[in-house]
């Protein structure tokens, strides 16, 4: 140690040279890294989940699309102008790119009879829509169909849809243009707003949740984590009280985050809504290291050593603790490496990588930088004043400090089951959002953007003809219409029905199925034959007729209200049906299945065995089991107390939230392994139990104070990311670092004086 402080001292420019150029060749990579915008992203593609989704799209046309709404604010929309709106609407929507479906109340194909003849046209033709007999069909179509009810257009018809799917060669090349079609369809209604101000027009789907995902995500990574950095920057300076320090551990953090995220782009990996955390996870790490190491040569210059003896002071003082923060840290999260999802193995790796990198970084180009100019003795201070008031409390009132870290582990375990594993599309975004409010209003007026699809698989090509299937899949979309948050349902049961009645000279007796297989093959030949490009019906019938698609949409579509549909279509099939095979899917259902009993759980799991990871390591680092109790104790209770005031705060655990264990992991040991380490040091030196707690509070408590401050202020400032995500990462992250120091700078002094003597072993 001693030799390599020397040659930092004699040779710190080679050593700053050499390390920015690393830097700068490892972060050229960063202009190759892309966002994927894709909710697919976030699973395996070989998970049994998706391969069920990718077999029932390949059958059937995929339901991710975008969403126009009309609202006019005075009038219904069945007025004539508002119909010609809808109808310009529609025939532009046709001309975006990848466009190949497109559903609105004017091109709903209607059907009437004529004689022994069946007409099938636009339900709003060309130019037709001040007539009365066509406002009179559209009356009644919106009033009797259900596959226009909620889905087309409102109960109260005060908003109408147009859906609009669309499909490209690849899913990627989709994603690729997916910033093309939103802006275009964003700009088509800007200017029909213009026109008519009257109409309030909105943008919702699925592709506008990928599109506003890729947009505030972009925002907040050029935006509000520049400003987290600031904050964080601005605070060092103050608590530090030396710029030149501050700006040295700035080009630690900074340098950090480059050199990272470079690496993976020359790799050429896509980062998602998950991984994209990771730089903020690199960065809070290297800020600690800086710290700590920055604190060290203050104290050291306190100490009336020269500048040359208390930079090597502090890196004889801290090299250990940090080098044992990163490698628990790395061990910890490199569990999530064996999830089964995607962005758990890469955000494990960028983090990884990235602890290593701060490490390096930290212990050679940071104590280069130091070496070039003093730094000022570390002042007392209002800090100083109050740390040696609380060091002094928690030796005093040693049992009142450890009941009531007692007291809180137990009220937090206790409120830990309180926490509900979910995640749905919507709660991606803060209600501020528009993409929130957009779809909060869709799923207020219509039916909702968030689809399950049901394939129901008869015995056979052409099972679709059977009487007796159709009847089963009838008695089940009467059944799931009546469940609970569902809004609507569509499936080719209603065409058949609607299609008898119009061949039967549209007597409202004749709205049910057919009774014979040859009706039903000839009904859907001749409405099929009789539909324009485009409006054909592969969304419920695949190409050999041997299965068709139901497709529900509910309120308030959660990953626990997926699972449970999913469980109970089963249930009723298995009871009614049970010859049939049936697979539940759609993007929404399966993502929603994969984060609820899959995903989340992965992550807690991780959680738990990273944190018993780091356990067995302080335990052998420490050489100590007693020593390592006390740090298992001081890593595991601010995370389980963070936990349990979620409880309180919210109670909906998405994977952001289920994430933060590893997060704030590195952070949360960074604390208690420097206050331990220099308690152990101190100890073996002096044999003096309160002697070495108050070395250890009096060496380390600042630094922690200083980290506690700077780090979750830092985080705090992502509580204004509008991407919930990153928003409740935020928030719950900076609880549980103060959390981290509070137990730090209270209990484990205390359980120390108290137990002291059994840790000299």
């Amino acid at each position: 140690m001693e030799r390599y402080s020397n040659w930092i001292v004699h040779h710190p420019r080679l050593l700053i040279v050499l390390s920015l150029l690393l830097v700068a060749v490892a972060g050229a990579g960063v202009q190759h890294l892309r966002f994927n915008p894709d909710l697919r992203s976030l699973y395996d593609q070989d998970h049994p989940l998706m391969l069920e989704l990718d077999t029932v799209e390949q059958e059937f046309s995929k339901r991710e699309s975008l969403v126009i709404v009309i609202a006019p604010k005075s009038t219904s929309v069945l007025e004539p102008r508002v119909l010609e709106l809808i109808q310009k609407i529609t025939e532009d929507a046709w001309r975006l790119p990848y466009a190949n479906r497109v559903d609105s109340l004017s091109n709903f194909q209607h059907t009437t009879a004529d004689g022994d003849d069946l007409l099938i046209q636009d339900l709003v033709p060309q130019g037709e829509a001040n007539e009365e007999a066509v406002l009179q069909a559209v009356r009644t179509v919106t009033a009797r169909e259900p596959t226009v009810q909620r889905a087309l257009i409102s109960d109260d018809a005060r908003v109408a849809a147009i859906n609009i799917s669309f499909l490209a060669p690849t899913q990627a090349e989709l994603m690729l243009h997916l910033s093309d079609f939103v802006g275009q369809a964003k700009q088509m209604l800007d200017e029909y707003q213009q026109q008519y101000p009257d109409i309030e027009l909105k943008l919702s789907g699925t592709h506008r949740i990928n599109n506003g995902l890729q947009q505030h995500a972009k925002h907040d990574t050029s935006v509000l984590i520049p400003v987290m950095l600031i904050a964080m920057f601005v605070l060092l300076v103050m608590l530090l009280r030396s710029l030149y320090a501050a700006v040295c551990c700035a080009i630690i953090v900074v340098a950090t985050g480059i050199a990272t995220m470079g690496i993976f782009g020359w790799l050429g990996l896509e980062t998602e809504i998950v991984s994209i955390i990771a730089p903020i996870v690199i960065m809070t790490l290297a800020v600690a290291d800086a710290v700590h190491l920055v604190a060290g040569v203050q104290q050291g210059r306190a100490l009336q050593l020269d500048h040359y003896a208390s930079l090597r002071h502090a890196l004889k003082m801290n090299l250990k603790p940090i080098f044992l923060t990163s490698l628990t840290t790395v061990l910890g999260v490199i569990t999530f490496s064996f999830t089964d999802f995607p962005p758990l193995r890469k955000m494990a790796v960028i983090i990884a990588v990235g602890v290593t990198v701060a490490f390096v970084l930290s212990v050679s180009l940071l104590p280069a930088l130091l070496s070039l100019r003093r730094i000022p003795a570390m002042r007392s201070g209002m800090f100083s004043s109050m740390l040696a008031s609380l060091r002094d409390f928690c030796l005093r009132r040693q049992g009142l400090v450890i009941g009531l870290t007692l007291l809180l582990a137990a009220l937090s375990a206790a409120l830990l089951p309180h926490n509900e594993l979910n995640e749905s599309a919507k709660i991606f975004f803060e209600e501020t959002t528009e993409e929130r409010q957009t779809a909060d209003f869709v799923e207020e007026h219509l039916s909702g953007i968030a689809p399950s699809d049901i394939a129901i698989y008869g015995r056979g090509s052409d099972a679709v003809y059977d009487p007796e299937f159709m009847r089963v899949v009838d008695e089940f979309v009467q059944w799931v219409g009546s469940q609970p948050g569902v809004r609507h349902v569509s499936s080719i049961t209603h065409t058949l029905k609607r299609l008898n009645r119009s061949l039967h000279g549209d007597d409202p007796a004749y709205y049910r199925l057919p009774e014979r297989r040859d009706l039903i093959a000839q009904y859907l030949l001749l409405y099929e034959l009789s539909l324009p490009a485009g409006l054909e019906l592969t969304h419920q019938l695949n190409i050999d007729k041997s299965a068709t698609l139901v497709s529900i949409t509910r309120r308030t579509a959660t990953a626990a209200a997926a699972v449970t549909l999913k469980r109970d279509i089963a249930d009723w099939f298995a009871t009614h049906a049970p010859h049939l095979r049936v697979v539940v899917t759609g993007l929404s259902q399966t993502s929603s299945e994969l984060a609820y009993n899959y995903l989340i759980p992965s992550m807690l799991q991780g959680g738990i065995i990273a944190v018993l990871t780091v356990s067995i390591v302080l335990f052998i680092a420490l050489a100590s089991v007693r020593l390592g109790l006390l740090a298992m104790l001081a890593t595991c209770l601010p995370i389980m107390i963070g936990y349990g005031l979620w409880a309180l705060y919210s109670g909906v655990m998405g994977f952001a939230i289920a994430s933060v264990a590893g997060i704030c992991l590195g952070v949360v040991v960074d604390f208690s392994i420097h206050f331990l380490s220099k308690y152990k040091y101190k100890l073996l030196e002096c044999h003096d139990v309160e002697q070495s707690v108050r070395f250890a509070y009096d060496t380390v408590a600042i630094a922690i104070l200083i980290t506690m401050i700077v780090l979750a202020s830092g985080f705090w400032v992502l509580t204004g990311s509008e991407i919930g995500l990153n928003s409740d990462l935020g928030l719950l992250t900076g609880w549980v670092i103060v959390l981290a120091a509070l137990v730090n700078l209270l209990a484990v002094p205390a359980f120390l004086a108290r137990y002291g003597s059994a840790y000299k072993a």
